[in-house]
């Protein structure tokens, strides 16, 4: 009894066991009863709408026996897919069709063109559920993306009036760019050419009759820099006017925005200039003295002053005829061994003034410009002893009356002085120094150091009646040359 008991419990377990091995041979060979998710797009465009490059698209998904796991997303065709957990997103998409044109206007204006740009776009979703199924119909949504171009302007650089006087053999150019329909008005990217009128007539279709026209601008040889790049410099430029203007030379430039539009419409003094480019460089540099006036590159002012003065010099380059820029400065005093390129180099001495030894000399300044070119000025000046060694007596008589001033009063002014001096000095060896213009309003050092005894005659017509009163002019000077004058030995 015990035996057929224990047998049935076997075959019991035995049957419950190929009963169960039954039941998993059922479970793999059943279908897969599992429901496919479905997609929805829920905020976008209307399809086929005209829309801004810059999308918002949103889309959400639904699964009836599990639950959303992720989304994947494709633009224009299904080749590639990517995978987000996000139901929105803001999307830039291409807007680099050319162009749409104003049809609202007839005849000639018919082809104007508004510096918009599209393309027709269709944006695919589909939904994963929590065991991988894919929707098999994803939602999808077509429609017009349109862009505006970018805009272009040139700051610095040859070219920008038509009175520009050109550049030397290299030049440096600046520009922004921005585009208007951008949340934050930035660009993607810039492209520059650079070509001369021959280049451009030879290569690229340019008449000079019609100037730079879209065709021509659209078939340039661009080149592609970043938006981080706004400048460029341009080095060994043919120089002169060339056959018909053929050295005369072209810069361009143009932006293009996050959709990639392109900017269409070339600007004359804007996106592009036209220069004529020398041997020499067109900046000049200024230095001015305390003591000493002011000159410049090419000008051929001497400097006097007295031994013993206090002497200052100061410089800054003018490079606004080609719009340069000055990267650094640099000096040198009575040889040409020159200081460190430094744009606070603007002062010597740095500090304080220094006493020039008599004699001559000369203080030289420089300014260089982006593109590497100098430009020079030197300021030669002499150093008098003064009258502390003259023998003889010497009397300069500073005529301190302009001569036209007054002529209706008889006598004028600078007549009668003139009247006095000859009347009262005919004993003396004199000169009578007499300033016609107020440029000319200056102490005659080298006179003073050749005289003894200077007389400047004056009454109520001081400050007045004459024109560029001499003591009055001096006295704004930072050492008045009377004092310098009579620390030399002179008598005034």
């Amino acid at each position: 009894m015990k035996a057929a008991k224990f047998r049935m419990i076997g075959g019991a377990l035995l049957g419950l066991a190929l009963f169960g091995g039954a039941g998993d041979d059922i479970d793999s060979t059943a279908p897969d009863t599992n429901v496919p998710p479905i997609t929805t797009i829920s905020g976008g465009p209307k399809p086929f709408d005209v829309y801004a490059f810059l999308v918002d698209l949103k889309w959400y998904g639904e699964d009836v026996d599990g639950s959303i796991d992720s989304y994947e997303y494709a633009w224009d065709d299904t080749a590639e897919w990517f995978s987000t957990v996000l139901t929105e997103s803001t999307f830039v998409v291409a807007s680099d069709t050319c162009c749409i044109f104003d049809t609202l206007l007839t005849g000639l204006g018919a082809d104007s063109i508004v510096e918009q740009f599209f393309r027709y776009h269709t944006f695919f979703v589909r939904s994963v559920d929590d065991k991988g199924e894919k929707d098999p119909s994803p939602a999808f949504l077509t429609f017009n993306s349109t862009t505006v171009a970018p805009i272009t302007r040139i700051t610095q650089g040859p070219g920008g009036s038509s009175s520009s006087a050109g550049s030397g053999r290299a030049v440096s150019f600046h520009w922004e760019g921005e585009d208007p329909d951008s949340p934050d008005n930035a660009v993607a990217a810039y492209e520059y050419f650079h070509a001369t009128k021959g280049e451009l007539r030879e290569r690229y279709g340019y008449n000079d009759a019609i100037g730079v026209t879209r065709k021509v601008w659209n078939s340039l040889d661009w080149i592609r820099v970043g938006a981080d790049t706004t400048s460029v410099i341009l080095r060994n430029l043919e120089t002169g006017f060339g056959p018909d203007g053929a050295y005369r030379h072209f810069f361009f430039v143009r932006s293009i925005d996050a959709a990639g539009a392109v900017e269409q419409i070339p600007i004359p003094l804007v996106n592009f200039r036209e220069w004529g480019a020398s041997a020499s460089t067109s900046g000049i540099v200024v230095i001015r003295s305390n003591v000493l006036g002011t000159t410049s590159t090419g000008g051929d002012r001497v400097g006097q002053v007295f031994e013993g003065t206090r002497v200052v010099f100061s410089w800054r380059a003018n490079l606004g005829s080609y719009d340069g820029i000055v990267t650094g400065y640099s000096h040198a005093y009575d040889n040409l061994i020159w200081s460190a390129w430094d744009l606070d180099d603007i002062r010597y001495p740095e500090e304080g003034e220094f006493v020039p030894l008599r004699g001559r000399h000369t203080f030289f300044a420089r300014a260089r410009d982006e593109a590497g070119e100098i430009v020079t000025a030197s300021f030669p000046f002499e150093v008098f002893a003064g009258p502390r060694n003259l023998d003889t007596t010497q009397v300069l008589v500073l005529n301190n009356f302009h001569v036209d001033a007054l002529p209706d009063f008889y006598p004028s002014p600078a007549k009668y002085a003139r009247f006095w001096t000859d009347s009262l000095l005919v004993n003396f060896n004199y000169d009578f120094f007499d300033p016609r213009t107020e440029l000319e309003n200056e102490p005659p050092i080298r006179q003073m150091s050749r005289s003894t005894t200077i007389i400047v005659p004056t009454d109520d017509w001081e400050g007045g009646g004459g024109s560029y009163p001499i003591i009055s002019e001096w006295h704004r000077r930072d050492e008045n040359p009377l004092w310098s004058y009579v620390d030399a030995g002179g008598n005034a």
